[in-house]
């Protein structure tokens, strides 16, 4: 038994990453927007009540706790941030087209060449 095997065809540089998508996958970036919205609604009016109803309860809170709360909330968005920004540099080219508008103009040639959007940088 023998197999030949073809060179691969050239892609086109300019050409999608990924063929656009279609049928019932291309509904789900809508629905998790409106997932999304729903629950910061939600949230908003469950703080919303919160607020409202501090009055009926009696708590006392330990000096500082706010400021302590503040500094877990901060690490907490700095940490799923890094997490993000990790993740898109280890699969580079996996978000779909359109999720990222690429780097602002003017800005660092270290950051452009991590940008799919900018194939112009590479070609000179």
């Amino acid at each position: 038994m023998t197999a030949t095997a073809q060179p691969a065809a050239r892609r086109d540089a300019t050409a999608p990453a990924h063929p656009p998508a279609g049928g019932h996958l291309s509904r789900v970036p809508q629905g998790f927007a409106t997932l999304f919205a729903a629950l910061g609604l939600l949230c908003a009016l469950l703080l919303l009540l919160l607020v409202l109803a501090r009055g009926g309860v009696y708590a006392v809170s330990r000096r500082g706790a706010l400021w302590r709360a503040l500094a877990v909330l901060l690490a907490g968005l700095a940490a799923a941030t890094l997490l993000g920004w990790g993740l898109v540099l280890l699969f580079p080219g996996t978000l779909p087209a359109g999720t990222w508008p690429g780097p602002p103009t003017g800005c660092a040639a270290g950051w452009s060449r991590a940008a799919p959007s900018t194939a112009a940088h590479r070609a000179r």
